[in-house]
């Protein structure tokens, strides 16, 4: 993770775009993990090459890829750019009706919001966390969410910064 995140954050984007080329075409049983590590690290750099994020847009359009790519496509998509949005608008509303994945349906109805706000009036649902995504796009507070990269409370409460440095620590902790 932390290899592949620092690939992005020093600019080596033709290496991260041959890695995910790889995993994209691999039987590897992790690589849709890969693919999706690969596709969350994106967002790191400077500036998205218009092939890398065309890249990104194909993973998050492509309903045959596994949903932990689109999350981690869409997620990207959304931090990066409004690029492409406009073009696609009427296959990412077909996905938010069509999508199982409320996590998903969220993504794509966040990324539709940002760029566009008024195309997602039709798109309410019933479920909570599409209703809260709903009032943060009709209210324009889509940009919000990235304020931060983390919530001040998260950092605080729930990390120490410090890890166990050996496996019989670490299992003493109940961690197997």
């Amino acid at each position: 993770q932390y290899v592949v995140r620092s690939l992005a954050i020093q600019e080596f984007p033709g290496h991260l775009i041959r890695l995910l080329n790889h995993y994209k075409s691999s039987t590897h049983p992790a690589g849709s993990f890969f693919v999706a590590l690969i596709l969350h690290s994106l967002r790191y750099l400077n500036e998205v090459p218009a092939d890398v994020m065309r890249e990104i847009v194909e993973t998050a359009l492509d309903r045959s890829r596994p949903p932990i790519e689109r999350l981690m496509a869409t997620e990207t998509w959304l931090r990066v750019s409004c690029e492409f949005v406009a073009e696609n608008s009427k296959i990412i509303r077909d996905i938010i009706r069509t999508e199982q994945s409320a996590r998903l349906q969220k993504n794509y109805m966040l990324l539709l919001g940002k760029c566009d706000p008024d195309a997602v009036t039709e798109l309410a649902h019933n479920d909570h966390i599409l209703q809260d995504t709903y009032k943060l796009v009709r209210n324009k507070e889509v940009d919000r969410l990235f304020a931060e990269e983390e919530p001040d409370i998260i950092r605080n409460c729930f990390y120490s910064g410090e890890y166990p440095d050996d496996s019989r620590e670490f299992n003493d902790m109940g961690y197997y």
